[in-house]
C-alpha cells in the first residue's frame, strides 16, 4: 500500500488528507481526518445518460463502529436508513458542490462519504473539504475548488475556526458552516441566538479568509495527483433561434401569464409546432430544454434591464401577507396559518409530557429534544399529483430548517416542561415554504400558549446575477424566480436579530457587499412580516382547555425508590387512582401531568407516601 499524507492548519487544527489505493476501483478517493475524527471520501462514476438534471448523488454514511459501539435492537445491529443528521450532512455537501459541474456533463456522479472514526470534531467540515480535494484529483472537470469551514462566536465575541463539539456547545451567539470559493460566499447554515446582522457578516470573512488558504494548499496537491480530465462537448441547442423569432416577444409582453400553467402550455405547444415546422428530427428532449431556456432568458432580462418582475412588484416588495393564529379545531392545541402571496402553510402544535421528547441515539447525535418541527410537502400543494410516503431529502431539510429557526427562542423545561411538536402542512407552493413554516410555527406556538421569547419570521431573497456590474437582488422570490434565479438566501429572525440561514448560489459566489445588501433586505422583509404577525397575536395565549396541566414537585432523592414502589406498584397506583401522568426524575423532580383535580389528587397521594416514610 501507497499513502502520501498531506496536512493544512486550518483555523484552530490541524485538518490531513491521505491520498492511497484503498478504493483503487473508484474514479478518486480520499481519507481526510481532523483530530480523532475520521471519513473516506470515494467518487465513482456511471455510463452516459439521457438525464435532463445534473446527474450527481452525495450518499453520507454513518457508521457505529466509528465511535467504538455496537447499536441497534435486539435482533438487528446493521445500520439502517439515513439518520435526519446524516441526511442534512449530505445535503449540506451537495449545496456546497453541485453549481460549479460542467452544465452538459452527462454522467452520473456518486460521492460517498462514509465515517471511519468519530472524535472530538463534527465530520462535516472534514467530509464536505475531503469531497472537494476527491473531486480536484478525479477525472470530472469540476471547477471547484470549495472549501468549507465552520465558525463560532460566544457571548464574549470570541470567534473559534474548527472548534471541538463542546466548544459548538459553549457557544451563545451562532453556529455557522462556511463554503466559499475563490473569495466568495457559496453556500451557508448558521443557526443563531437573535445574532446581529454585522456579526453574522464578520464571521462569513473570516472563515473565507481561512478557506482561501485552505484553496491555495489544495491547490498544491492536485498539481501532483489531477487525473486526465474527461472532455465535455457544450452542446448548443438549435432550436433558440426559433425560440427568439417565435415566441419570446409573446411571453415578454405577457409576462405575468407565466404562472398561469395553461398559458405555459399554450405557449409551449405553439413554440413546439413552430419546431416542427423547421426541425423534423427535434426530440421531445430538446425542445423542452430550449423552451425552458428561453423562458429563462425572458424573465432574467426582465428583471436585469427593467426591474419588472412576472407579478409587477418592485424587487424589494413583499407578496401580500395573511397571518391567523388558531381557528383551526378545540382539540388540537394550538394552528397556526400563514399566507406570504400563493405560498400557504398550515402549523399544527401538539403539547405532552417531558417523557413525550424524541430520543436521539446515533452515531453522532445522542441526546433529548422536547421541541420537534416536522414539515410534509403533498403533490397537491404545487397541482400535482405524485407519491405520498415517508418523507425525503427535502423533507427532512426544510423542516430542519424551520426548526432551527425556533430552536432557541423556545423556552428550557424547567420554565415550560412540555414536549412541543409542531407539523406544518403545506397547503400551496409558489416559493420559499421552509420559511412561511417557520412563520406558521411560530403563530402555533403562541396559540398553544407557549412563552416564546419572541415571534419569528422568515423570508427568501432571491438573485440575478450577469456581472459583479450587473445583478438585482429580490425580495420574497417566487417559485419561478427561485428555479431560474442564482441565489436562495433564506433568513429567520426575530426584531433582534438572525435565528437561522439558509443559503444556495447557483454562480460563482456572493461579494460582501452583496452579503451586506441580502441581510439588509432580509431584516426589512422580517419586520414587515413580523408586525402582521403580532398584529394578529402579539403575546402567548393561556394554555386551552385541551391541554393537560403539568406541576412539578421535589421529592428527595432518598425517597424515591419509595414513590415508585417496587415493582413500580406504588407509582401505578397513584397513576390509576389520580388518573394524572407522574414522570420523576433522577434527581427527584416529579412532573405531573393531568387536568387540575388530577394532578392535586396524585400531589395528595405522594405527600400521604412521604408522609408514612417519615413515620
Amino acid at each position: 500500500m501507497h499513502t502520501q499524507s498531506y496536512t493544512h492548519k486550518l483555523g484552530n487544527t490541524d485538518i490531513t488528507f491521505e491520498i492511497n489505493d484503498w478504493m483503487a476501483q473508484a474514479d478518486a478517493s480520499v481519507i481526510a481526518s481532523m483530530g480523532d475524527t475520521k471519513v473516506m471520501i470515494a467518487i465513482a462514476l456511471g455510463g452516459p445518460t439521457d438525464k435532463d438534471y445534473m446527474p450527481l448523488k452525495v450518499e453520507y454514511q454513518e457508521r457505529f463502529y466509528a465511535r467504538g459501539e455496537i447499536l441497534g435492537s435486539k435482533y438487528n445491529k446493521r445500520e439502517g436508513k439515513p439518520s435526519d443528521e446524516a441526511t442534512l450532512t449530505a445535503r449540506v455537501i451537495d449545496r456546497a458542490i453541485r453549481p460549479y459541474f460542467p452544465k452538459d456533463f452527462n454522467r452520473d456522479i456518486n460521492v460517498v462519504v462514509t465515517v471511519l472514526s468519530l472524535g472530538s470534531y463534527d465530520p462535516d467540515i472534514v467530509a464536505m473539504n475531503g469531497t472537494t480535494l476527491a473531486l480536484e484529483i478525479s477525472s470530472i472537470p469540476w471547477r471547484g475548488t470549495v472549501g468549507a469551514a465552520r465558525i463560532v462566536q460566544n457571548e464574549a465575541g470570541v470567534r473559534t475556526i474548527s472548534p471541538t463539539y463542546t466548544e459548538q456547545e459553549d457557544t451563545n451567539v451562532y453556529d455557522a458552516v462556511v463554503a466559499a470559493r475563490a473569495g466568495r460566499l457559496v453556500m451557508l447554515e448558521l443557526e443563531g441566538s437573535e445574532t446581529v446582522e454585522s456579526d453574522v457578516e464578520v464571521g462569513i470573512q473570516d472563515a473565507i479568509t481561512e478557506i482561501e488558504k485552505f484553496e491555495s494548499f489544495v491547490s498544491k496537491i492536485v498539481t501532483t495527483h489531477k487525473k486526465e480530465q474527461l472532455i465535455v462537448s457544450e452542446k448548443k441547442n438549435r432550436l433558440m433561434q426559433t425560440f427568439e423569432t417565435g415566441v419570446r416577444d409573446l411571453i415578454s409582453i405577457n409576462l405575468a401569464d407565466i404562472q398561469d400553467k395553461g398559458a405555459m402550455s399554450a405557449w409551449k405547444s405553439r413554440f413546439t409546432d413552430d419546431v416542427h415546422s423547421t426541425y423534423d428530427d427535434a426530440t421531445y428532449s430538446e425542445i423542452q430544454n430550449a423552451y425552458e431556456s428561453g423562458v429563462r432568458s425572458v424573465i432574467r432580462s426582465s428583471i436585469i434591464a427593467d426591474h419588472r418582475r412576472i407579478d409587477g412588484r418592485a424587487i424589494d416588495e413583499l407578496r401580500p401577507i395573511f397571518a391567523q393564529a388558531g381557528g383551526v379545531s378545540d382539540i388540537v392545541h394550538g394552528s397556526g396559518l400563514f399566507y406570504r402571496g400563493e405560498t400557504h402553510v398550515l402549523s399544527v402544535i401538539t403539547l405532552g409530557q417531558l417523557s413525550d421528547a424524541l430520543h436521539i441515539n446515533g452515531m453522532e447525535v445522542n441526546t433529548e429534544k422536547n421541541f420537534i418541527h416536522h414539515y410534509n410537502f403533498p403533490p397537491y400543494s404545487v397541482g400535482e399529483v405524485g407519491r405520498m410516503g415517508s418523507p425525503g431529502r427535502r423533507e427532512i431539510g426544510h423542516g430542519a430548517l424551520a426548526g432551527k429557526g425556533l430552536r432557541r427562542m423556545i423556552p428550557l423545561p424547567e420554565v415550560f416542561p412540555y414536549t412541543m411538536r409542531v407539523v406544518s402542512e403545506v397547503l400551496s407552493s409558489n416559493g420559499s415554504t421552509s420559511m412561511a413554516s417557520t412563520c406558521g410555527a411560530s403563530l402555533a406556538l403562541h396559540d398553544a400558549g407557549v412563552p416564546l421569547k419572541s415571534h419569528v419570521a422568515g423570508i427568501a431573497i432571491g438573485l440575478v446575477y450577469e456581472s459583479d456590474e450587473s445583478y438585482q437582488i429580490l425580495t420574497d422570490i417566487l417559485g419561478k424566480e427561485d428555479h431560474f434565479g442564482d441565489m436562495d438566501f433564506k433568513v429567520a429572525g426575530t426584531h433582534t436579530g438572525i435565528t437561522a440561514i439558509q443559503l444556495d448560489c447557483k454562480f460563482d459566489g456572493l461579494t460582501p457587499e452583496m452579503i451586506t445588501e441580502t441581510l439588509s433586505r432580509a431584516k426589512q422583509a422580517r419586520t414587515e412580516i413580523l408586525s402582521v404577525m403580532e398584529k394578529e397575536l402579539v403575546a402567548p395565549r393561556e394554555l386551552t382547555p385541551a391541554v393537560e396541566r403539568i406541576e412539578t414537585i421535589k421529592i428527595p432523592s432518598s425517597k424515591i425508590g419509595l414513590v415508585i414502589g417496587t415493582g413500580g406498584v406504588t407509582i401505578k397506583k397513584i397513576t390509576k387512582e389520580s388518573g394524572a401522568k407522574v414522570d420523576i426524575k433522577r434527581d427527584g423532580s416529579a412532573f405531573i401531568m393531568g387536568q387540575v383535580d388530577s394532578i392535586g389528587k396524585a400531589k395528595e397521594m405522594i405527600t400521604q407516601v412521604l408522609g408514612m416514610a417519615r413515620e
